[in-house]
């Protein structure tokens, strides 16, 4: 699995929030822990996480950085399109920041049309020049 993060800058964002966004179209089971968003025949799930725990803002461009209440998600994957559905539904519903974890750092709004634009050279989900991800 690889995992992305999603920092959504409203206050009130929680788990039961995001399955709310989700739920329309994916389907949703919640724990106490993660939310577990499944479509077809892939599954992805979303946990919160502590930004300084995590270090989530290390390598962060300073203007990216949240400075009011935000809530910091992981998303662990397998199916890049399901991340983008995730991040699309969150990002439509209030502001968000998403770290590739592969170099891109970008708002919720440029992820979504940078997808839209269908650029094959915008391969948001693995190091630039490693398909495979083997260099990792």
């Amino acid at each position: 699995m690889e995992t992305l993060v999603i920092v959504v800058s409203a206050e009130g964002w929680n788990l039961d929030v995001v399955a709310d966004s989700l739920k329309s179209s994916h389907r949703v089971s919640l724990t106490d822990r993660c939310l577990e968003v499944s479509q077809a025949t892939s599954s992805a799930y979303v946990c919160v996480v502590d930004p300084d725990e995590e270090l989530i803002f290390e390598e962060w461009p300073e203007e990216l950085i949240p400075r009011t209440s935000f809530t910091a998600f992981s998303v662990d994957y397998r199916d890049p399109a399901l991340a983008e559905s995730i991040v699309r539904l969150i990002s439509a519903n209030a502001p968000a920041v998403v770290d590739t974890n592969f170099g891109e750092v970008v708002s919720g709004s440029e992820f979504v049309a940078r997808v839209d634009l269908g650029d094959p050279v915008w391969e948001w989900w693995h190091w630039r020049g490693d398909p495979d991800g083997s260099s990792r």
